[in-house]
């Protein structure tokens, strides 16, 4: 299995992004991690596992190295719409965007938006979906559609007269896809899975994942007690550092097993070339009894750099 992120230029590099495969059923608990893409080739991230017959939850994510929340939203807001030869058009910007919009919805790749591909827009942006026989009826007729499907053009005419009667709700389109109000993708980043078995044919189906990021971090960790090293923290009894490196990315997880609440300061600074999902490579946590949390998720800065991980840790009185 590979994941490719879609290279975004408005980042300068290409976005940190992994997955999980984790079996269903298990993910609201945080289940056993059944593979976990930690490694690339390229500018894919690969896993290489052998799954017994069942049903699994792929889980991406970002570590928030490199794609973090926005801090400020710009003052200045692009246009929508421009007048050409008297008539409103969609800008070039804006036509950008919403054809990567509608090249992420095309799941399948043939150019036109099944029901299904539509539907799925419209839960990603909040709207209503459309049914066979009527809406979707509705659509196809107003706009240009082929073979029961709605193409490209049609899309964009679609936005186009919506943009002259609601343009919030473009924009509410828009920004739900991770587009700030200058058009640019600053909030998300797309990507591309591609999945390759050797004895069967896999039915995959593509939902919205509603989860709490403590699953995810939970799971990071058991990978990390799972295949890191192990170092006892000195100064309290049943505190555990564990710390996995790959070629491209550094884990530090940390696990107390003691009966009372233990604060530690990890300190990444001896690092060269990595940066911390927590922003800082010097971070202090507390971590409730029998609990565990990921310290640092840490990456190289930039695809081309060379990089080297160090943590020392302290206890905090």
């Amino acid at each position: 299995m590979t994941m490719q992120p879609i290279n975004v230029p408005s980042f300068g590099n290409s976005v940190d992004t992994s997955y999980l495969i984790l079996k269903m059923g298990e993910f609201a608990a945080g289940g056993d991690v059944m593979a976990f893409a930690k490694d690339r080739l390229d500018d894919k991230y690969v896993v290489e596992s052998l799954l017994p017959k069942g049903k699994y939850l792929i889980v991406p994510f970002t570590t928030g190295c490199r794609l973090s929340k926005r801090k400020s939203e710009s003052m200045t807001t692009m246009d929508l719409l421009e007048d050409v030869a008297g008539e409103p058009t969609l800008t070039k910007p804006c036509r950008k965007v919403l054809n990567d919009i509608f090249n992420v919805c095309d799941s399948d790749g043939n150019g036109k938006l099944s029901i299904e591909e539509f539907n799925a827009f419209q839960e990603s942006t909040g709207g209503e979906k459309a049914d066979s026989s009527g809406a979707w009826r509705e659509i196809l007729n107003l706009y240009d559609a082929s073979q029961n499907e709605l193409t490209l053009k049609g899309f964009l005419g679609m936005c186009l007269e919506l943009a002259k009667s609601s343009p919030e709700e473009v924009w509410a389109n828009i920004t739900s896809y991770g587009y700030s109000k200058v058009l640019q993708l600053d909030q998300g980043c797309p990507f591309v899975f591609n999945i390759y078995l050797e004895q069967c044919q896999p039915i995959v189906n593509v939902q919205a994942l509603q989860m709490n990021i403590s699953v995810v971090n939970r799971s990071i960790c058991r990978e990390a007690l799972k295949h890191g090293t192990k170092i006892a923290v000195e100064g309290v009894s049943d505190v555990y550092i564990h710390s996995l490196e790959t070629d491209y990315c550094a884990i530090v997880a940390i696990h107390n097993e003691h009966y009372k609440r233990v604060s530690v300061r990890l300190d990444c600074t001896g690092s060269r070339g990595l940066v911390s999902h927590r922003g800082t490579l010097i971070q202090n946590l507390t971590i409730e009894p029998e609990d565990m949390v990921v310290g640092h998720y840490l990456v190289p800065e930039s695809d081309n750099v060379d990089w080297s991980f160090k943590c020392v840790h302290s206890v905090l009185t």
